[in-house]
């Protein structure tokens, strides 16, 4: 778990234009109807929707 969390922390999820030399947020395709902003609202908002992680979780 933990490495999947660095790999996500460190590596750019944009698409790297080679062209260019840089990352394109507006190259980055984006799949499904879903935001993590929204998913973090719901659970602002409500938090019975805070999932259980048990002992995969990363902080207390």
């Amino acid at each position: 778990m933990l490495k999947i969390g660095k790999y996500y922390a460190q590596e750019s999820m944009l698409f790297y234009d080679n062209e260019t030399g840089t990352y394109n947020a507006e190259k980055t395709p984006q799949f499904g109807d879903n935001l993590l902003y929204d998913y973090y609202c719901s659970l602002r908002d409500d938090p019975k929707n805070i999932p259980d992680m048990g002992s995969q979780k990363l902080f207390n």
